[in-house]
């Protein structure tokens, strides 16, 4: 399974296999996905991903670059996986460093 993986590239072909692997897998329980630089796609992808699979207990998308140095909007991407979390998600555990997460992203958080 995926359990405990890690994807050390940025190719939006692994990322696919992930989101493909999250629709069919109620075993997998951790995720690791730092440092994938996720696309705007990729996090609606997990984002719907979260909300079909409720096995998922543990995510870590650190250094992933979710938000842009300097930017004060919020990805529509990212504002679905906020939205996501807010459903319900066996998400217990969200790792989110060096990702320069802007304040409407800290809000969104707040409030997920």
């Amino acid at each position: 399974g995926l359990s405990g993986s890690v994807l050390p590239d940025s190719s939006s072909a692994a990322i696919a296999k992930v989101l493909t692997a999250l629709q069919t897998n109620r075993t997998t329980y951790k995720v690791g996905l730092q440092g994938t630089h996720l696309s705007d796609a990729g996090m609606q992808g997990l984002a719907q991903g979260l909300v079909d699979n409720t096995s998922i207990m543990e995510l870590d998308l650190s250094g992933c670059s979710l938000c842009s140095p300097g930017s004060s909007s919020l990805s529509d991407g990212l504002a679905a996986f906020f939205v996501s979390l807010n459903k319900e998600s066996g998400l217990r555990s969200l790792k989110l460093c060096n990702n320069s997460l802007n304040v409407n992203a800290l809000a969104a958080l707040a409030t997920a």
